[in-house]
């Protein structure tokens, strides 16, 4: 696991255990929860930095694009409101955060190292 989700985890964990803290970083609850998922998909799908840096042309942003679609003519259509989309954009959010470090690795190689 990377240092950078590592810390994200940590982060996450404290928010949703700490009544004060959450209370203090509120605007930041969808944060935690696309820090939650992405942790997720590195943990129990194995979507390492490895993994995400052999999408190189832009499949990752294409994913998350396709799983908001999804969501929203859910909601178009009246079958769905935000709780049931909730997981949606969790996953879009994760996968767009997994292409920017894929960006910031590939840009600034001692990012990668």
């Amino acid at each position: 696991m990377t240092e950078l989700v590592r810390k994200g985890a940590l982060a996450a964990d404290r928010m949703s255990r700490n009544p004060d803290v959450a209370v203090a970083c509120d605007d930041l609850a969808g944060v935690a929860e696309i820090v939650r998922e992405r942790l997720r998909q590195v943990e129990q799908l194995g979507y390492s930095a490895e993994h995400d840096d052999r999408h190189d042309r832009g499949e990752l942003v294409m994913a998350a694009d396709s799983t908001l679609h999804a969501s929203f003519a859910d909601v178009a259509e009246g079958v769905a409101g935000y709780p049931e989309c909730e997981e949606f954009y969790r996953q879009a959010g994760a996968l767009l955060a997994a292409e920017m470090d894929r960006l910031i690795r590939m840009l600034t190689p001692e990012a990668g190292s």
